[in-house]
């Protein structure tokens, strides 16, 4: 059945949840997009005293290169909303709008606090090249993580216990940048000797 909750009847995250967990966030990063391709970044801060550090911004080529990264001085008030850039696909030269991928940080005394994905075009104007999605999977008892890695960008991505087994996922449905690796935690009810089984797929 369709229905709007995020979480279903069994208590299961649906990929809406995941994404409200990171906007509602304390410290996030929101991005508006503009016709002509510009996407205005602002840092959101809920907290009660101010932030002061530095928006990284590294660009991706979808079929698997970090080709840009770039930093600058950025910082936010307590309870504020703040645009601190605003980003072009002509910043990035020599590769297309439809071929970026960008990761936003705000960095603050060396920790990011607040990542975002960010794309210039609507995710079907992507070009999104074939590729395979590698898993490697650490067993600590009642809980593994699995860290995943693709040579090209994947979106959507979601993961599933293959046998059927009820797992809370860390995150899931997220975009995976090339050559980047994404860890996760899946918590779970541990059998002994029973290693976890997962099954990861793209929606493109």
């Amino acid at each position: 059945m369709a229905s709007w909750s995020s979480i279903d009847a069994a208590g299961r995250w649906k990929a809406l949840h995941y994404r409200l967990k990171e906007a509602y966030a304390n410290v996030a990063i929101a991005v508006q997009h503009h016709e002509d391709n510009t996407l205005d970044v602002y840092l959101i801060n809920d907290g009660l005293k101010a932030m002061k550090g530095e928006l990284k911004v590294s660009a991706y080529e979808v079929s698997g290169s970090k080709f840009q990264v770039s930093s600058s001085k950025s910082e936010v008030g307590a309870d504020k909303a703040t645009k601190v850039c605003a980003l072009r696909p002509d910043d990035f030269k020599d590769v297309a709008a439809n071929r970026i991928a960008l990761k936003l940080q705000f960095v603050v005394d060396g920790k990011a606090v607040a990542e975002r994905i960010a794309y210039f075009v609507k995710p079907g104007e992507l070009l999104w090249p074939k590729g395979d999605i590698q898993q490697k999977i650490e067993d600590h008892g009642d809980y593994f993580e699995i860290t995943l890695t693709s040579p090209t960008l994947q979106y959507g991505v979601q993961l599933t216990e293959a046998t059927g087994k009820e797992v809370k996922w860390s995150d899931n449905y997220f975009d995976l940048l090339p050559i980047e690796p994404k860890t996760n935690r899946g918590y779970y009810d541990a059998v002994a000797g029973e290693k976890p089984k997962v099954k990861v797929r793209g929606m493109k």
